[in-house]
């Protein structure tokens, strides 16, 4: 007698012996279809009762609606459909965890008959939502009955799930017409809003922004902007802006590019990245030109926008900033940061040349002023240091004088171009931490001859640069530790004198240890 031909109570048989295992009945049913007729559903009731209804997740996520019918008709498979299936309450208190008997999963709430669904494998709806199939959800809804508000074990409702998986909008109204609770952070601290912009759905955005109650959305909303600028979909930002509620003067977080770590506003990523158009846009909606990154630093000046701007050698985003940046000092210290790029190049008409020229047609001051010069807020110093530096950071070359730079790098034409714009020929600086010269804090002449470029020095003293200045004077914050600094060295010597005669009187009125006690 062949296989196929046996009585229906001996294949019967044969099948229970593969029990608790799959894979032998499996392959038992695949022979023929009269196997396959007979031990169906033997194959989706053990499925159900020994391998935790794997044929649902099975059928779930590749988005197969026969299997799944299958499994809940002949396998009896029961799937929850209790609204508690989340991690957390919609007032964001935690749920319960219990523990199921002889199980090794973890489960919200009580768990229902006959079935286990494992903690971290999630509800059947949540992961078809995330796979992207619409029929296996709506069948899910309609038919067995789940409710729209259950969340995956990360706190995803299905709004956000439906949304990364790519679910139709229909199928996304659907949900926001059953009023799916979508306000509830999950564990990764993303709302619905938050992925639409992302993504840059335009559609959605604007579907999110009119179901999402007014009391969640302006938290939602400013983090969707920030969200929506790092991912690079401007239309989706510009359309948060438009929407209102959107604080533009704020710090948008690290970003990284070739290895590098940048933190700036909103208004200096889109400086950062070249976008005049939406600088410009930026601005137009209220976006401050003037506006203080912290940047994780400590500055006595400020950065701006600005600053970006002629880092990147933008040269029309420049010319577009410079007239809106306020503020003589901060002017002057991006006119500096111009000078030390176009120092290196000898090409007048480089990219760093040009943003110079920009800076200087629109006025900008050449010279801080004493007052100007002064530490940022910052803890003492440490003990010990040997190099010239504030209580804080000296990354943007904080009052060094936008001429200086063109000495260090003995580029004539830029001294000359600088003195024709009302630089100070006798120009003193303080703090230069990147020169050969000693002189780390002294005046341009005095760097010009140090580091021996002997055509500024003749230059600059036919100009008429004074050979008697002195050196600039110390002042208070400043803590240059150089021991080849002149700065230093009379500073030091005026602390050694005051230790060595400490006291209110004067030398010559200092009594003598050797001298008698009046009587």
């Amino acid at each position: 007698m062949s296989l196929d031909s046996l009585p229906t109570e001996i294949i019967l048989n044969i099948a229970f012996s593969f029990f608790p295992s799959l894979d032998p009945l499996n392959s038992l049913c695949q022979t023929s279809k009269r196997f396959y007729s007979i031990l169906e559903r033997c194959l989706y009731t053990e499925d159900v009762r020994h391998h935790n209804s794997s044929s649902v997740y099975w059928a779930a996520e590749r988005g197969n609606l026969t299997v799944l019918r299958k499994a809940i008709n002949l396998g009896k498979s029961h799937i929850p459909t209790r609204e508690d299936y989340a991690s957390v309450d919609d007032d964001g208190r935690r749920r319960r965890m219990e523990i199921v008997e002889q199980r090794i999963e973890l489960l919200y709430g009580r768990s229902g008959p006959n079935f286990c669904w494992g903690f971290d494998r999630g509800h059947p709806i949540c992961r078809a939502a995330h796979s992207g199939h619409d029929q296996v959800v709506k069948f899910l809804m309609d038919e067995v009955g789940c409710s729209p508000h259950i969340r995956d074990w990360q706190d995803f409702c299905l709004v956000s799930l439906g949304m990364v998986g790519g679910l139709d909008k229909e199928t996304i109204q659907i949900f926001l017409d059953r009023e799916v609770h979508q306000y509830v952070r999950n564990t990764n601290d993303y709302c619905p809003l938050n992925i639409a912009a992302f993504n840059g759905d335009k559609d959605l955005v604007e579907l999110l922004l009119l179901s999402t109650r007014p009391e969640y959305l302006e938290q939602q909303i400013q983090s969707s902007f920030l969200i929506a600028m790092r991912a690079k979909q401007i239309p989706v930002a510009l359309q948060l802006v438009d929407h209102g509620g959107v604080d533009m003067n704020c710090d948008l977080t690290w970003w990284t590019k070739d290895q590098k770590r940048y933190m700036t506003t909103p208004l200096g990523w889109a400086v950062f990245h070249g976008y005049l158009d939406l600088v410009k846009a930026f601005v137009e909606k209220g976006a401050d030109v003037n506006f203080v990154a912290t940047l994780g630093k400590r500055l006595a000046v400020g950065h701006r926008i600005l600053f970006d701007a002629v880092a990147e050698k933008k040269t029309d985003i420049v010319q577009f900033l410079v007239k809106r940046t306020t503020g003589r000092v901060a002017r002057t210290k991006a006119l500096s940061l111009a000078v030390d790029r176009a120092s290196l190049s000898e090409d007048p008409a480089s990219a760093e040349s040009e943003v110079m020229q920009i800076l200087l047609k629109d006025g900008v001051c050449c010279n801080y002023e004493e007052d100007d010069i002064r530490p940022p807020p910052t803890d003492p110093p440490p003990q010990f240091t040997t190099d010239c530096s504030f209580g804080g950071e000296m990354e943007d070359g904080e009052f060094i004088p936008p001429i200086v730079y063109a000495v260090r790098a003995g580029n004539l034409r830029l001294v000359q171009l600088l003195l024709s714009h009302g630089a100070d020929i006798d120009t003193g600086y303080r703090q230069l931490l990147e020169t050969k010269s000693k002189f780390c804090c002294g005046r341009i002449l005095d760097l010009a001859m140090d580091l021996g470029h002997q055509e500024i020095v003749d230059f600059l003293i036919n100009s008429g640069a004074k050979l008697d200045m002195g050196l600039p004077s110390s002042i208070d914050g400043i803590h240059c530790a150089s021991i080849d600094c002149p700065v230093f060295q009379e500073e030091m010597g005026k602390r050694w004198k005051a230790m060595m005669h400490p006291g209110p009187f004067l030398d010559a009125e200092r009594p003598s240890d050797l001298e008698s006690e009046p009587e």
